[in-house]
Order: structure tokens, then C-alpha cells, then sequence
């Protein structure tokens, strides 16, 4: 998904966008999609010791917001969605982002770290 991949590879620059949802998601005319309001951003550097703390404190928000989006536009055509399902589908969409991210940023935030992220309640 071309979305998962844009997450993971802002992610990967140490960007977290902080409000992703998709009225921030826009297509170019070249028919690529793109964030759009970065107001909210921000930029770091991952620390020398990468902990599952850390990784949950700069990511967890993109990943939770843009799950819960996509699940309410779900939610929108599919008028019988149990939370059982909501909670696997939010699970589904974290790890393919984080599936997503680069292997060489993978090995710098820590295994961990990737299940941390992958966990997120």
C-alpha cells in the first residue's frame, strides 16, 4: 500500500507527522499520493540506545491515527463491524506499516522496539 510506504519512509527520516488522517493525503497530478500539513511535525534523531519506549513515544501517534482513520471510512460502508474485528484490523495496519519501513532503520530502532510498535493497544 502506498500509504503504508510513505509512513515508513517519513518514519524512517525521523519525521513523525503527528496528524495523519486522510484529509491530509492528497493525490499529485502525477497520480502519486502525498501528506500534506505538516504543522504539526516534528524531527529528531533516534537516540544512541533505541528502546520500545522511545519508538512508541515518536511513532505510536501516526501509526494509531492513521489506523483509526482508515477504519472509520471502513466503518462508513460496512455497517456491521464488530470490536473484535476493529481491534485486528487496527493490529493489521500497524504491521504492515512497520513491515514497511527500511531494513537499515528496522536495525537501528531494535526488534524491540518493532514489536512495540506493533503492539500498540
Amino acid at each position: 500500500m502506498q500509504i503504508e510506504n510513505m509512513i515508513a519512509k517519513m518514519h524512517s527520516l525521523g519525521i513523525s507527522h503527528n496528524h495523519i488522517h486522510s484529509g491530509n493525503i492528497i493525490f499529485m497530478k502525477n497520480g502519486e499520493l502525498a501528506f500534506i500539513d505538516f504543522a504539526r511535525a516534528n524531527l529528531s534523531q533516534a537516540p544512541k540506545k533505541h528502546t520500545a519506549d522511545w519508538a512508541i513515544r515518536k511513532y505510536s501517534n501516526d501509526l494509531e491515527t492513521f489506523a483509526a482513520d482508515a477504519i472509520k471510512i471502513l466503518a462508513k460502508t460496512h455497517t456491521k463491524i464488530d470490536s473484535q474485528y476493529i481491534a485486528s484490523l487496527k493490529s493489521d495496519i500497524i504491521m504492515g506499516i512497520v513491515a514497511q519501513y527500511p531494513e537499515e532503520f528496522r536495525k537501528r530502532i531494535g526488534l524491540a522496539a518493532e514489536h512495540a510498535l506493533c503492539d500498540i493497544p
